[in-house]
């Protein structure tokens, strides 16, 4: 082993994979509005940041949304287009975590939005 964790399964299928968005839109067009006397006055075209960015639109979560919310969302996302339903205790699956916000495991919060009970 390398020091990484590896893992072997086996009789494992992946049946569905979800993503959610994030709600929060600011396009670039948006952005060119809000600085169009700056760019009149360096006589910069309207429309540079997209030309030159290749983005039209920047999106962000909500201020009422958290990391956890958002994982939650995904997992019943998945699950439904899986046709399965919620695990009703504990939960075996861990769902992908880019940015830690807390030290708790991001399957304990999904489990806890699901409604799930601890196991004792």
């Amino acid at each position: 082993m390398n020091g990484n964790a590896t893992f072997r399964h086996q009789n494992v299928a992946l049946m569905s994979v979800a993503a959610v968005m994030p709600d929060v839109v600011t396009t670039s067009a948006s952005i060119d509005d809000r600085l169009a006397r700056t760019l009149e006055r360096l006589r910069m075209p309207h429309g540079l940041l997209q030309r030159v960015a290749g983005v039209h639109e920047r999106r962000r979560w909500a201020s009422d949304q958290t990391f956890e919310t958002a994982a939650i969302e995904a997992g019943e996302k998945a699950l439904a287009e899986a046709g399965v339903s919620p695990p009703t205790s504990g939960s075996s699956s861990t769902p992908p975590s880019p940015a830690r916000t807390s030290s708790r495991p991001s399957r304990c919060a999904c489990t806890r939005g699901w409604g799930c009970r601890r196991r004792r």
